[in-house]
């Protein structure tokens, strides 16, 4: 579509004009098919999860979460289902609500206009009311969704039982919600604090059989790397979690239990079976995870021992062309992002693309 309008790519001067063109609306449309495709693998599969730990229905195959998740998207095909899946891809992580789509997950108002906007008082009031009045929407239809899974609604029912429940709990809610978090947040500190005292230990244990400091150095720090990962794809599911723990525990105080009845091949485990599943397979995949994990680290730092001069260098000159201008801190392809001090004390070039009119 791009080709047969002439482009060859969408730039930030004229993807207006090529989204209200003939060409761009196809585009839409596959681009709504597929959020609404990736909120169905993404969020909707976290949701089911939550719901079934919620309801100790842990007797299943993860295969039967993804069927339901898929057989859920079918929810999403209507006005409201696709102004909600739109909503969480694009204005969630906006307002850093906490939940957001995978590949959007980076999505945000580029630096320059954010400068633009604050630097101005009338700007910066329009935008921070702009975001309370988003926040306030997210607020009392944070529920939507969980009651489209787990209470099989529809998607204009879910939003008026969305907005009636959280009329009522929408302080506690909040009050709920930072405690949770502020609790995690002190779990993680401490987790990824022994996480590192134990990657640590293992280097020193290590070192004194094997004296490269050099391999070691790089084996800690690619365990750094990934205890950090581990945190940030861990983030958004556990934000889920949260709020389907607060669907259930307010519909539980409305004497509403919820039911989730997309997965029906669930069961519960009793206590005595989930306490030997947590007691040994559990740990030991733990475990066997740490020390699969510890020697592929160490097996990919002997391999970059060699390159580790290179890796690690200090004194680089790296020629600096900047693109379509001074980077994010002007608007793009513009007489000011060209003129930018940083680009003009370090005598770098500038990219810019022109357009024939």
């Amino acid at each position: 579509m791009i080709g047969l309008s002439g482009r060859t790519n969408i730039s930030s001067g004229d993807y207006l004009g090529f989204f209200f063109s003939l060409y761009g609306l196809p585009v839409i449309i596959v681009g709504i098919v597929v959020l609404i495709l990736i909120l169905g693998l993404d969020i909707n599969t976290f949701i089911i999860l939550s719901a079934l730990v919620e309801e100790q229905k842990l007797d299943l195959k993860l295969k039967d979460v993804l069927l339901a998740a898929i057989r859920s998207i079918k929810n999403f095909f209507s006005p409201l289902g696709i102004g909600l899946v739109i909503y969480v891809a694009i204005v969630l992580p906006i307002i850093d609500f906490g939940i957001k789509l995978g590949p959007l997950e980076n999505f945000k108002i580029p630096n320059f206009i954010t400068s633009v906007i604050f630097d101005s008082p009338f700007y910066s009031t329009i935008y921070t009311a702009a975001v309370i009045i988003l926040f306030i929407i997210s607020l009392f239809y944070v529920f939507s969704i969980h009651f489209m899974l787990i209470g099989d609604q529809d998607a204009p029912t879910a939003f008026r039982s969305s907005r009636r429940l959280m009329t009522k709990y929408w302080l506690r809610f909040i009050v709920d919600y930072v405690i949770k978090s502020i609790k995690l947040f002190g779990l993680i500190l401490m987790s990824g604090a022994l996480a590192f005292g134990a990657i640590l230990l293992i280097s020193i244990g290590l070192g004194l059989f094997y004296g490269e400091e050099n391999v070691l150095a790089i084996a800690v720090i690619l365990s750094v790397f990934e205890l950090i990962g581990a945190a940030t794809f861990l983030a958004i599911p556990i934000a889920i979690g949260f709020v389907t723990q607060l669907y259930y525990k307010y519909n539980k105080l409305e004497s509403k239990p919820p039911k989730i009845g997309l997965v029906a091949q669930a069961k519960k485990l009793d206590k005595n079976r989930l306490y030997q599943k947590i007691r040994v397979k559990t740990k030991v995949e733990v475990a066997a995870f740490v020390i699969l994990a510890t020697m592929l680290n160490f097996g990919a730092a002997i391999v970059a021992e060699d390159s580790f001069s290179e890796i690690f260098k200090t004194k680089v000159n790296i020629e600096i062309i900047a693109h379509r201008g001074g980077g994010d801190l002007e608007a793009e392809n513009t007489v000011a992002s060209n003129k930018l001090p940083r680009c003009k004390q370090r005598g770098i070039f500038s990219r810019i693309i022109i357009h024939q009119c």
